[in-house]
């Protein structure tokens, strides 16, 4: 079997790592090709960094995170209480073996929801299945699922996950109103509206 073939075979079957490392070993001289086991072992390690890319990428996609975050980018002082200490033990996401919550408080401005996608790019990198929903969104999407009838579907989607990143805004504040409750929210014009 030609070189040609055996590379449009590979793009048959989808193992784009191992044809670009092939295809690069083709051109080199035959004193400078690798034996058979060293040749296996590069094809066999191309592809598997080719999977672990494209599933890291398929994870943030999912992930529908807010800002293209990663803990290197975080800012780590006494003055903001975050120390590379807690930012390394993060950056092993071993809270979510553990199951354990993770509560980012701050000023405005402050850079909680950069810092709660970080920990979620991070996780995506690690091969967690993670989601990004502003609690707005999130009790809007648990209310539409209840009217829809497909609440338990979404409520297993959300089982799947190893990580559920919500932001609680400020935004949704509920109001007293003789023995009905208000909730205020911001419309597609930045304006504020009762519903309840």
């Amino acid at each position: 079997m030609n070189r040609q073939i055996t590379l449009e075979r590979l793009h048959e079957l989808k193992l784009t790592g191992m044809e670009r490392v092939y295809r690069s070993m083709a051109g080199l001289q035959p004193d400078e090709q690798p034996t058979v086991d060293e040749l296996m072992a590069r094809l066999v390690e191309a592809e598997h960094l080719e999977r672990a890319q494209r599933r890291m990428l398929i994870l943030t996609q999912q992930s529908k995170l807010r800002y293209d975050a990663t803990l290197e980018q975080v800012y780590c002082s006494p003055q903001r209480n975050f120390t590379r200490d807690q930012q390394l033990d993060l950056a092993e996401c071993s809270f979510i073996l553990r199951a354990e919550n993770i509560l980012i408080t701050g000023a405005t401005g402050a850079g909680k929801s950069f810092l709660a996608c970080a920990i979620g790019r991070q996780a995506c990198a690690l091969g967690y299945k993670t989601i990004y929903l502003p609690m707005n969104r999130f009790l809007e999407k648990l209310a539409m699922a209840r009217i829809q009838g497909t609440y338990l579907k979404l409520l297993d989607q959300l089982q799947k996950m190893d990580m559920l990143l919500e932001q609680i805004s400020r935004h949704l504040i509920p109001h007293r109103k003789g023995k009905k409750r208000h909730y205020t929210r911001k419309t597609k014009h930045g304006k504020y509206q009762k519903y309840k």
